[in-house]
């Protein structure tokens, strides 16, 4: 179960989107307000008013806190607002936060999260490499002043020597855009060390 007053708790589920149960309202909506209940929950969790008779459950919808559960005319739809209800919940106490896609390589979250910690600094793209290609982020900034402090971190006084910022463009969008990446193919346990220190390397400089 998720803690919705715990930021970490929502960033994780809209990033790995579980648990998760999607079941048919038993009254159609009448009282909850739609035919699909999204609950960011396992089934064994869910409250087990919404499935009992009229009474109960009407008294339930009437103080239970609809922001917690997505609602909708197709599963698609109750999980969309489920999670337009969470990141706005999220975002409504945690201005600086970005939400991660759900597809992406668990080996990215930790360092894209530190990257939009930092002012003016937005990830949109990222691969791990799965050991075949280098480990790549990347970013737009809008602050040199970022972009000299990312320099000193993954430069060879301060760091491990495995990471690089590269410039790169695009024709249809004026913001900075860069690459962060491995110089190599780094083995597993070698990239999280790597990343573990970068990471540190960011937080302090950063």
């Amino acid at each position: 179960m998720i803690d919705t007053n715990n930021a970490n708790d929502i960033i994780c589920w809209l990033t790995v989107g579980y648990p998760i149960t999607i079941i048919a309202d038993r009254y159609s909506g009448i009282y909850s307000g739609g035919l699909f209940m999204c609950w960011p929950l396992d089934y064994y969790e869910i409250p087990v008013e919404p499935d009992a008779s009229d009474v109960p459950c009407a008294n339930f919808w009437e103080t239970y806190d609809k922001n917690l559960v997505g609602f909708g005319d197709t599963p698609d739809e109750a999980l969309q607002d489920l999670r337009c209800k969470l990141t706005a919940t999220l975002e409504k106490d945690n201005k600086n936060i970005t939400i991660l896609p759900p597809d992406m390589d668990p080996e990215c979250i930790e360092l894209c999260n530190t990257l939009n910690s930092l002012p003016l600094t937005e990830t949109f793209d990222s691969c791990s490499g799965h050991g075949k290609r280098p480990f790549s982020i990347w970013f737009k900034c809008r602050s040199l002043d970022v972009i000299s402090r990312l320099g000193k971190t993954v430069g060879r006084n301060y760091s491990d020597g495995n990471w690089e910022v590269v410039v790169d463009s695009t024709d249809t969008d004026p913001t900075g855009i860069f690459w962060l990446r491995t110089k190599t193919i780094l083995e597993e346990k070698q990239l999280q060390g790597s990343i573990e220190k970068l990471i540190a390397n960011i937080r302090c400089w950063g």
